[in-house]
């Protein structure tokens, strides 16, 4: 044998010295276990319990060596377990500590919130060998801050419903008060102990007050408070007499009111204008009316008027009379018309049209709106380009527009209109806010007089907003352009600085097609006509007025006196109607429903719309479309044929085309 085989004593002593310290390090590792508060087990990778600390034991009421070679599932509900070695395996699969809280329930009936972290255990080569548990009740914890949050929360209640400033005087001078007076009174706590009361008060209100503290009077009321700075604002004061350390004082609640003053102001102001828009609404509603019953009774004056200078010879001494007449029924049409604008209840008669023409149309009755003071210069840029609009409309916008101009250059100035086919969208530069990309004819209303400031620039389209003086204008101008602009689908952009002059940036859709072209003026001769024609109209005098210069004319007339008999006439005599002749408001049924009804079978009739104004309370906005013709009451015998005439032959001419 040689010397590198060591002695077998030697061997087992060396041994039982290794296995003398494993045991002393696990009484070690078992004591430390056993000495934590908190609970420790072992499992091994199936979930089977290798080992627990006494914390453990306590608690599920186990002993261990009833808990080793068991799982979760033997100690506790299903879904508990499940949840647990859910736990572990997801700590497994991570292959590091998870932390967790976990409600549990013991054999005690004890319910516990645990903070629980599950590690697993690996050798030296890598192998799971379990997963250590270790479980702390942080139950107590929990309900300290659960505690201190309602804590917070009840706080901050008291905070958010504070009252505004509380003090405490006596006979005037302040013995304690809270951070909300000195808040509101910018002193500090420190300046306002000892001070007198009173010197928070504005001068106008101290004798108000000095009296009511003599008084102990102890209803709300309301003064002017003072603050360090000098700035007076108001407040709402409360007080009651108190015991206060032997004697009676005086608690006072100062409420800073000045947000309530500014509301009572704005709800004020609010029914002001909400008076204002009643009574122009009242005015416009009874100047619709009225227009509207006057143009039915114009209707029968001059249209009988008409029927009898035809009948009369034309020497005849009556012929001047009846012109005077004549005349006179001309004038009040033309305040009706009048009257209808201001009600705004004319009929939107959309028409391919060239703004440019428009506008020349205009430029005399703008140079005389505007006065002598001011200039008013017309770039022409558009050519032929077309919108389809309301050419009437499109004159209201323009107007409103240019007056505006005209109240800002009070010394005078230039205004400037402008137009310009233009193309929104990529690569076309800067595009304007809000404009989708499209073709557009751009009309620009241009003035060098005092300008907007933002605040002003902001409110411009706001309805009953206005820089002018109080019974100077109504506020609903600019408010009118814009609804107008959307209207025809259109968009405006306001562009101003003080002292800079303004200037109005209009985009309307161009259209293609051909511009609108009016009837050429043709004598009675030639209307006449054999057709067939389905009259509705409620007005009697106007009913029977129509009927007789039709039949005059040659023309067969069945009468209605409302929409719903008019389409029972239709359904009796479709085959032999050749038109329409529609009031555009009837009882029971408008004339473009009893229209769109009858197109619905005769999808190519021509009908000729009639109409005192366009709506009332009940009905829509009647917009006349391309295609369809109005003719406005009162309306000449020889306009309604001239009409009528112009209806059915188009009607006929598109058939034949066809």
């Amino acid at each position: 044998m040689t010397g590198n085989h060591q002695n077998p004593e030697a061997v087992i002593a060396e041994l039982e010295a290794q296995l003398a310290e494993c045991r002393r390090t696990e009484t070690l590792y078992r004591f430390l276990v056993e000495a934590i508060p908190d609970l420790v087990w072992l499992k091994d990778p199936d979930g089977v319990y290798i080992s627990c600390n006494a914390a453990f034991e306590r608690l599920f009421g186990v002993p261990e060596k009833e808990i080793v070679g068991k799982t979760d599932h033997d100690f506790v509900p299903a879904d508990q377990a499940d949840f647990f070695r859910r736990n572990d395996v997801l700590a497994v699969e991570a292959r590091a500590p998870r932390l967790n809280e976990e409600w549990l329930t013991f054999s005690d009936g004890y319910l516990g919130l645990f903070e629980t972290i599950k590690t697993p255990m690996h050798d030296d080569e890598g192998n799971l060998i379990g997963v250590l548990g270790v479980a702390r009740d942080v139950t107590a914890r929990h309900r300290i801050q659960q505690d201190l949050r309602e804590s917070e929360e009840r706080f901050r209640s008291l905070h958010d419903a504070s009252f505004g400033g509380i003090g405490i005087h006596d006979k005037g001078i302040i013995l304690e008060c809270n951070q909300g007076l000195a808040n509101m009174t910018g002193f500090t706590r420190e300046e306002l102990t000892g001070m007198d009361g009173l010197l928070l008060i504005a001068e106008e209100s101290r004798d108000l007050v000095m009296h009511n503290i003599m008084s102990g009077y102890e209803l709300p009321y309301e003064v002017v408070g003072l603050r360090k700075d000098g700035t007076t604002y108001p407040i709402r004061l409360e007080g009651r007499n108190v015991p206060y350390k032997g004697k009676q004082v005086r608690t006072v609640e100062f409420r800073d009111i000045t947000e309530i003053k500014l509301a009572e102001k704005e709800q004020q102001l609010l029914q002001d204008q909400l008076a204002q828009a009643q009574k122009m609404e009242s005015v416009g509603q009874l100047a619709g009316g009225i227009a509207h019953d006057f143009n039915n009774l114009l209707q029968a004056i001059m249209g009988y008027c008409e029927l009898a200078r035809m009948e009369v010879e034309p020497e005849n001494p009556a012929q001047d009379a009846l012109a005077q007449i004549y005349l006179a029924g001309e004038r009040a049409r033309t305040l009706i018309a009048q009257l209808l604008a201001f009600s705004r209840r004319q009929v939107l008669e959309m028409k391919n049209v060239v703004l440019d023409d428009v506008i020349r149309d205009m430029l005399l009755m703008l140079r005389r709106v505007i006065g002598e003071h001011v200039e008013l210069d017309f770039q022409a840029g558009a050519a032929k380009c077309l919108v389809h609009a309301d050419a009437g409309k499109i004159g209201q916008i323009i107007t409103n527009l240019c007056v505006n101009a005209r109240d800002a250059m009070p010394s005078g100035g230039t205004i400037t209109l402008s137009t310009e086919a233009v193309r929104v969208g990529l690569g076309m530069g800067q595009s304007p806010a809000d404009v989708p990309g499209g073709s557009y004819l751009l009309l620009s209303v241009r003035d060098n007089g005092v300008g907007m400031d933002r605040e002003t620039r902001e409110a411009a389209f706001e309805p009953f907003f206005t820089t002018k003086d109080v019974g100077v204008g109504t506020g609903l101008g600019l408010s009118t352009v814009y609804g107008l602009v959307k209207q025809h689908l259109g968009y405006v952009e306001l562009d101003s600085t003080p002292g800079q002059g303004t200037v109005f940036r209009i985009y309307l859709p161009r259209v293609e097609g051909k511009a609108h072209q009016a009837g050429e003026s043709r004598a009675v001769q030639g209307l006449e006509g054999k057709e067939t024609v389905l009259l509705a109209e409620d007005e009697a005098l106007v009913r029977d007025l129509a009927r007789r210069v039709l039949e005059r004319s040659g023309y067969t007339v069945l009468t209605a006196v409302d929409g719903e008999e008019a389409l029972a006439l239709f359904q009796e005599n479709s085959g032999r109607i050749d038109g329409l002749l529609l009031d555009v408001m009837m009882p029971r049924l408008g004339g473009r429903a009893v229209y769109d009804r009858i197109r619905e079978t005769r999808p190519d009739i021509p009908a000729l719309f009639a109409s005192g104004y366009s709506m009332d309370s009940v009905h829509d906005d009647f917009v006349l479309e391309e295609g369809l013709t109005l003719i406005q009451k009162p309306y000449s015998a020889t306009d309604l044929l001239r009409k009528l005439r112009d209806v059915l032959d188009a009607s006929r001419e598109e058939r034949s085309d066809g």
